[in-house]
C-alpha cells in the first residue's frame, strides 16, 4: 500500500510540474500577444518607393506603447514567397518607427508579417533591423 501511495505521489508531483511549465508557457504567450498588440505596420508615401513602382509606399513598423521598448521579429514576403532570414530588433517606445522597405518593387508586391514581439527588458533609444546572421538590412 505504501508503494502505491508513493507512485501516486510521484505521478501527482510530475503532473504538477508539467502543469506549472504549461502555465509559464501560457504567461509567456500572453506577454507576447500583449506586446504584439502595440506594434503596427503602416504604409507611408515615399518618393523612393514611388520611383520603384508608382503604387509603392514605404512600410514602417511603429511601436504604439508610450513607455516600453519592444523586441520584435518580422518576416519579409516578396512576390508571394517568404524570403530567407528574419528581421530582428528592438524598437523604442513612444511612437518610434523603423522603415522596413517598399510595398511594391517592379510591379511585384512586398510585405512583412510580425512573427513575435516581447517587451524588452531595458528601454533602448536605437532601433535596428538585422537578419538572423547578424547583418544589417
Amino acid at each position: 500500500m505504501k508503494k502505491l501511495c508513493r507512485c501516486i505521489s510521484a505521478l501527482l508531483a510530475a503532473g504538477a510540474l508539467s502543469l506549472s511549465a504549461t502555465a509559464a508557457k501560457a504567461d509567456q504567450n500572453a506577454t507576447t500577444g500583449k506586446a504584439m498588440g502595440f506594434l503596427e505596420l503602416q504604409a507611408k508615401l515615399d518618393n523612393r518607393c514611388m520611383l520603384r513602382d508608382p503604387r509603392g509606399k514605404l512600410i514602417v513598423l511603429v511601436n504604439k506603447h508610450p513607455s516600453k521598448a519592444i523586441r520584435y521579429r518580422v518576416v519579409r514576403i516578396f512576390a508571394g514567397h517568404i524570403q530567407p532570414g528574419m528581421g530582428i530588433g528592438v524598437i523604442a517606445a513612444g511612437g518610434a518607427s523603423i522603415p522596413l522597405g517598399c510595398s511594391m518593387i517592379d510591379q511585384r508586391k512586398q510585405q512583412w508579417k510580425l512573427r513575435s514581439a516581447q517587451f524588452a527588458a531595458t528601454p533602448t533609444s536605437s532601433a535596428k533591423t538585422t537578419n538572423e546572421e547578424g547583418g544589417k538590412q
